[in-house]
């Protein structure tokens, strides 16, 4: 017999299994089995039986191999996490969903009429289907003609095709009213399947919390209106569930809601939000905050850079109007007809719709906050009609961070980017948008594609969506901000 093997029954004292245990923490963030090497050790085991009773070390070698890794690593996980769940489970905390998070989205997302909503960890998919069935039951007019979406994720690929199925036990029901399973599941012998109509709006896929980017509904389209991460957060370390919490935070949209376990962690975690009490339990909202505390939006980083380097007025708008004056004095010429930014215009204007641009434009340059909203919900009604316009997707993040929906407006460059992403002025706003945020690196990035991809125009070529702007001053502007990102 091997040491390797005659050290299974002795995993602290093999430096085989040592090193898997740091693999599997770092890799699920279930930091829970850090002091518990029995238990670990235990579930390890199984596998090990299962492939036949290979070591310590052949196992880790197969985690580690590229060809492998995949379908072992989801069987081990299988054995790792756990799936205790039930419908409705913490009624407290749905009855606060249902009494003070769904109506306050109801109201602000009157216009968009659109419901995005993520149950993080959802496991077998109770939680998923439970807001499900709440909306159609609770709310059955009231969301009826949006567009409603109800995200399922989990590391557990197992977990996640019994959620597709949408078969349950008995068990599962536990707490849960009659009626309710009467009313929502169809009995198939021993178990209960969820009916159609309550399944529709609801999809699940493969997401690990620690190591992958907050998922995006559509191509990469804005934050979620609701957040679900229960009884999740209890088995990762402090470290790892500020990062989680911190995505959690970028991903919930201005106005939006997280629901966390009443077991979660030191309540420091969610200093961010704003702590809402309901009976029995504590809702976290993202509220909207002043600009003087977020930071400058889009415009602002523009308008302080010129402002304090160039004298230029403090509105983005009344500065580009500026800038494309002072330019065309210089160049003693308007911008030539046949350009790029006129092919664009006449484009929209085949489309039958440039008064909305004319409108949109004149908006975001002169119109009080009332005008401002108007000229954005005329804006959000034409995106809607021509989805696949990066363009219109540029005008509504520009209004839509103006009104102060910053989240959103950069959902919007986001969508423009995946639609065009050659798209100057679009990859420009992203910078923005993440230097905003702290990101450095990423706003480096982003500045850094806008030069690649104006390299080699001519200065004086306007840049398409640029609000006048020209590929002079684009560079102008990208180095303002690389300069101030590259400052000690």
């Amino acid at each position: 017999m091997s040491s390797d093997t005659a050290h299974l029954s002795e995993p602290q004292h093999d430096c085989s299994f040592r090193e898997l245990k740091r693999l599997v923490i770092e890799t699920t963030g279930l930091s829970y089995y850090a002091d518990k090497d029995e238990d670990l050790c235990g579930r390890i085991q199984r596998r090990l039986a299962a492939l036949g009773g290979c070591t310590w070390s052949a196992y880790l070698q197969l985690l580690q191999n590229q060809e492998t890794a995949r379908v072992e690593w989801d069987h081990l996980v299988e054995e790792l996490t756990v799936g205790e769940t039930s419908f409705f489970r913490h009624p407290e905390l749905f009855q606060g969903l249902r009494e003070r998070a769904l109506p306050d989205i109801l109201s602000r997302n009157r216009a968009s009429r659109r419901l995005r909503i993520w149950s993080a960890g959802c496991s077998t998919g109770a939680e998923a289907y439970s807001v499900s069935i709440l909306l159609a039951r609770e709310y059955p007019e009231e969301f009826r003609d949006w567009s409603v979406s109800i995200l399922g994720t989990d590391i557990n690929r197992k977990f996640l095709n019994q959620a597709r199925e949408g078969s349950f036990a008995a068990w599962d029901f536990r707490g849960s009213e009659a009626e309710q399973i009467q009313d929502c599941f169809i009995p198939r012998g021993n178990r209960f399947v969820i009916r159609p109509e309550f399944q529709r709006h609801v999809r699940f896929a493969y997401h690990n919390l620690i190591r992958d980017p907050i998922p995006r509904e559509e191509q990469g389209l804005g934050a979620f209106d609701l957040i679900l991460c229960r009884n999740v957060l209890i088995y990762f370390d402090a470290e790892t569930n500020k990062r989680v919490v911190r995505q959690l935070y970028e991903g919930t949209t201005a106005g939006g809601w997280l629901l966390v376990g009443h077991a979660e962690p030191n309540i420091e975690l969610f200093r961010d939000f704003t702590a809402v009490n309901v009976p029995g339990a504590v809702l976290y909202q993202k509220l909207d905050q002043p600009v003087s505390d977020v930071g400058p939006g889009i415009n602002g980083l523009v308008e302080r850079r010129f402002a304090n380097r160039r004298g230029l007025p403090v509105t983005m708008s009344t500065q580009i109007s500026r800038t494309a004056v002072d330019r065309r004095r210089t160049l003693g010429t308007e911008c030539p007809p046949g350009t790029e930014r006129a092919a664009a215009g006449q484009r929209l204007q085949r489309r039958n719709a440039p008064e909305i641009s004319d409108h949109v434009e004149k908006s975001v340059r002169e119109a009080p906050a009332p005008s401002l909203r108007t000229a954005l919900h005329q804006c959000e009604a034409q995106t809607a009609c021509q989805p696949m316009e990066a363009s219109s997707h540029l005008r509504l993040a520009m209004l839509r961070d103006q009104t102060g929906d910053h989240a959103r407006a950069e959902s919007s460059i986001r969508r423009a980017i995946y639609l065009e992403p050659t798209s100057a002025f679009a990859q420009y706003l992203l910078g923005v948008f993440e230097q905003r945020r702290g990101r450095k690196k990423i706003a480096l990035r982003a500045y850094a594609r806008v030069l690649s991809i104006l390299n080699g125009r001519p200065d004086s070529e306007p840049i398409p969506d640029g609000e006048q702007l020209v590929v002079a001053d684009l560079r102008r502007l990208v180095s303002l901000q690389q300069e101030a990102l590259n400052e000690p």
